[in-house]
């Protein structure tokens, strides 16, 4: 699973979304943040978002922080409704995903995909990618860069329907 089909008008709003930029004129980033609603809510009436990249969002046992709140649960306690969610600046790092998949290089996502394919359980299927990223000198050195790397292997294991206490297993052997 990769990146999902947007409609044309979609595919607008999303460049417009991709052009947000904290530092720019107040009424143009709202517009964009209005778009980056409309994108959300058309996206979740036609079913286009893969389950496994809603339960990252939605379920608890996917968070990865110190809070025991589903990543959702925390952007309602912060907005007035829950339609506000998907016009706040941080829910833009969550659309994206749910549009693109985990940022990870598009040759290590199929080479990642072909270990999952070729092992039945969830336990060899951490195992082995483990193995490889770190045979393969993969996982960057940078303490930053390698918390990063992880929390986007993580959603891959969430894309590839890894059971939860799974993809905490990738992300933390990643982060040593």
């Amino acid at each position: 699973m990769s990146k999902i089909n947007l409609t044309e008008e979609e595919n607008e709003l999303y460049m417009q979304v991709l052009s947000l930029d904290p530092d720019e004129d107040y009424e143009l980033r709202i517009s964009k943040l209005n778009s980056q609603k409309e994108l959300a809510e058309s996206l979740l009436n036609r079913e286009a978002i893969p389950e496994q990249r809603i339960n990252y969002f939605t379920k608890k046992e996917f968070q990865t922080g110190i809070s025991r709140k589903s990543r959702i649960e925390e952007f309602e306690a912060k907005v007035n409704s829950e339609s506000d969610i998907f016009s706040h600046g941080h829910f833009t790092k969550y659309l994206q995903y749910f549009i693109e998949g985990a940022n990870i290089d598009p040759q290590l996502n199929q080479t990642l995909r072909k270990i999952a394919e070729s092992n039945m359980y969830d336990d060899d299927k951490a195992d082995e990618i483990i193995k490889y990223l770190k045979s393969n000198s993969v996982i960057p050195t940078a303490k930053q860069a390698r918390d990063e790397f992880a929390e986007e292997i993580f959603k891959f294991g969430a894309d590839i329907n890894l059971n939860s206490s799974y993809c905490h297993r990738l992300r933390n052997k990643i982060r040593g």
